[in-house]
């Protein structure tokens, strides 16, 4: 399943980098729904997975764990896109 999120945000990728540039229509969201399509694939596998690799009396601090670095990429991500989009 995560495989199959990854090749659907490549297609989601690609299809956003071949459109053609519009102000005010709605061609972006075909591939913000698969993103979003994605995502949920990746979340549902990805959090599933955490018991089955780390020890039973370490499941709560592993989905610690992982919640701190979503947060952490959360973060840090639109300050990232933004200086990219500023200097591009």
């Amino acid at each position: 399943m995560i495989s199959l999120s990854s090749v659907i945000l490549i297609i989601a990728f690609v299809i956003s980098m071949n459109l053609p540039e519009c102000d005010q229509c709605y061609n972006e969201l075909g591939p913000l729904c698969l993103v979003g399509l994605a995502y949920s694939i990746y979340a549902a596998a990805i959090w599933g997975s955490i018991p089955y690799v780390v020890l039973p009396h370490t499941v709560g601090t592993a989905f610690g764990m992982a919640m701190a670095v979503q947060n952490i990429g959360l973060s840090f991500a639109p300050s990232i896109v933004a200086y990219i989009k500023d200097n591009t």
